[in-house]
């Protein structure tokens, strides 16, 4: 709701339309509905929900909202539980909810999550970026393995090392996942680029919040909830 009043009350510059307006639907996508999507993205299989509102006109320009889950969440759960595409039904705007990665077969998942704001780069900075009590060896993830990462004490890094936002989880070179959906998301839909905005929650609030610092040039807004960078990011 907060987005809906960014874009309600703020003047409305001139509609600028994406490379996907004038195209017909792709990948079965329809109008007043949600459906699941995979595709590959830096050479790793990701998937994530599509709501397309009842109103949508592929020659009409419309918003879009990426919506981020929190760790060990997925995008469906966050497509239900937050309510959104209510929102985007009523209102008139694409939304997208993609999944985390969940390289981690360890005891106690889904451990889907998201690799930003340093939360694979432990120590940072100012050191750990975590408590000595947060140690946490079966939170290494397969991808941070690979990579020779989670050699830390205590071991603080927490999530998945593929790149989400960055090849690193912070800086500007946005060439991960999240970036990427985007870039799709304009192709396939008529969307007006300079109305694309980005919220989650907890580690969803964390990847917003990198987002927002990795496409600060691209990106409308940020809405995140309860998340916020390591110590040190």
């Amino acid at each position: 709701a907060s987005l809906v009043g960014v874009w309600s009350q703020a003047p409305v510059a001139t509609a600028r339309k994406s490379v996907g307006c004038g195209k017909a639907h792709a990948g079965g996508l329809a109008n007043g509905k949600s459906q699941t999507r995979t595709g590959t993205f830096n050479g790793i299989e990701r998937s994530w929900r599509v709501f397309v509102p009842s109103s949508y006109d592929p020659n009409k320009p419309v918003p879009l909202v990426l919506s981020i889950h929190g760790w060990g969440g997925s995008g469906q759960e966050d497509e239900r539980d937050g309510g959104l595409s209510l929102v985007a039904e009523k209102h008139g705007f694409v939304a997208l909810f993609p999944d985390g990665m969940d390289d981690n077969d360890s005891w106690g998942g889904p451990w889907n999550g998201w690799n930003v704001v340093g939360s694979t780069l432990s120590p940072g900075p100012q050191g750990p970026t975590c408590a000595g009590w947060a140690n946490s060896p079966t939170y290494c993830y397969e991808s941070c393995q690979s990579a020779g990462r989670c050699n830390d004490k205590p071991q603080c890094q927490w999530t998945s090392c593929v790149p989400d936002v960055t090849p690193t989880g912070i800086g500007t070179e946005a060439t991960g996942f999240l970036p990427q959906l985007l870039d799709l998301a304009e192709r396939e839909l008529c969307v007006d680029v300079t109305r694309e905005y980005v919220t989650g929650q907890s580690n969803g609030g964390m990847a917003t919040y990198q987002v927002g610092v990795s496409l600060a040039h691209r990106v409308a807004a940020i809405a995140p909830v309860a998340g916020s960078f390591h110590i040190g990011f």
